[in-house]
Parts: C-alpha cells; sequence; structure tokens
C-alpha cells in the first residue's frame, strides 16, 4: 500500500520512509499558503520568525514565482546561499498592507530583519520604503562583517541585539 505525503504529494511505499522522508512542505504559490505569507507579513515585528517559510532556504525561481501570485507586490531574492546552489536567504516582500526583509538562519528560521507598516501608504511609498530598508539592513551586515573581520566586533552578539533576539 502506498503513502502519500499530505504536503507535498510524493508517494512512499512504506509508513516509515513516508514519516522520514524531508519534505519541503507546500510550494510558496499555493494559493492558501499566499494567503499565509500575505496575513503573516502584515502582522511581523522586527526579530520574529516568519513560520509561512519553509526551515530551509528557498530555490530562487520560487521567490521569482512568487511575485506573480495574486496579492504579493513585490518578492525580491537579495541574497543566495552558497553559489551555484540557486537557494535565496534572503528576502524583500511586499503586499498590500506591509513590507519585510526576511533572512534564512540555519536553527532559526526566516526572520523578519526589517519591516514596513503600509498604513497610509501608496504602493509606492510602500515599496520605497522596503528598498530604504533594504539598504539599510545591507549596511547593517556590511558594518557586522568588517568588525567581525577585523576582530573588533562579536557579530553574533551585536547580531543577536540588532534584531532583539
Amino acid at each position: 500500500m502506498a503513502h502519500t505525503c499530505d504536503d507535498c504529494e510524493e508517494t512512499f511505499r512504506t509508513l516509515t520512509k513516508l514519516r522520514l522522508h524531508d519534505c519541503p512542505g507546500p510550494a510558496l504559490t499555493d494559493p492558501d499558503h499566499v494567503s499565509k505569507i500575505i496575513e503573516q507579513t502584515g502582522e511581523i515585528s522586527q526579530g520574529d520568525v516568519v513560520a509561512a517559510f519553509p526551515e530551509q532556504s528557498v530555490p530562487t525561481e520560487e521567490v521569482e514565482a512568487l511575485e506573480e501570485a495574486d496579492g504579493i507586490h513585490t518578492a525580491m531574492s537579495l541574497m543566495s546561499g552558497s553559489p551555484g546552489t540557486g537557494q535565496t536567504e534572503r528576502i524583500a516582500l511586499q503586499t498590500p498592507t506591509a513590507g519585510a526583509v526576511i533572512e534564512y538562519f540555519p536553527q532559526r528560521g526566516w526572520i523578519a530583519v526589517r519591516t514596513v507598516a503600509g498604513e497610509d501608504k501608496t504602493d509606492d511609498q510602500l515599496s520605497g520604503a522596503l528598498m530604504e530598508q533594504v539598504q539599510d539592513w545591507q549596511s547593517v551586515v556590511t558594518d557586522l562583517a568588517l568588525g567581525h573581520a577585523s576582530g573588533d566586533v562579536d557579530a553574533k552578539q551585536q547580531l543577536r541585539d540588532e534584531l532583539g533576539i
């Protein structure tokens, strides 16, 4: 008897293989999942884990496809993982009501490193504010990397302090 994963629909010959498989979960572009992303983006604060994203980096193609989903205004891959993997670890995300820069941290998941509230903002204003947050976060990451490389900074502690985690 075959056993099928409810999330990814992969089929396994044994129940043990089903239970042990490394399920990627539902596709980011699944309409129900997009709704969760939109809802969570409107409610997150800096330092929050974005549970609507998988507990791993995601393929750049999925981020590009997410941008085409209804209700997503921007989904932009900002940082790749190891060269040649096609995985992304930092994303700028804009919905009709909010924006966020999210980054994947192993053992922690996707964390909102910068957020933008969308109330009283046009789409263009929200997009501009999101791009400012992208630049701000990149500046912080660069400063942390330079400080760590020179030995002057405990980068892990400063990152925790920056995100409030």
